[in-house]
């Protein structure tokens, strides 16, 4: 996972790898269970290098997504 690489490459704290994974997939779960549907607008964005990518976005109801094949193997890892 590349932040948790970043993280200790550049002297941030050293979070297991396991850790790392386990809170970004339930990151994801709530916020398509709790905060998307109270949100006007959003983007997910992948943020690994060469720098961030746009998956999809959402603005007053309508859902663009850019790169479905990951926006789906997303959700599918977090459980959604």
């Amino acid at each position: 996972m590349c932040g948790t690489w970043i993280f200790k490459e550049w002297g941030g704290h050293d979070i297991e790898e396991e850790v790392s994974r386990r809170r970004f997939f339930k990151t994801i779960r709530n916020f398509f269970a709790i905060y998307r549907p109270v949100m006007t607008s959003w983007k997910l964005l992948q943020n690994e290098l060469p720098g961030p990518r746009l998956l999809a976005v959402e603005k007053h109801g309508r859902l663009v997504v850019r790169d479905l094949e990951e926006f789906t193997q997303i959700q599918r890892a977090a459980g959604i």
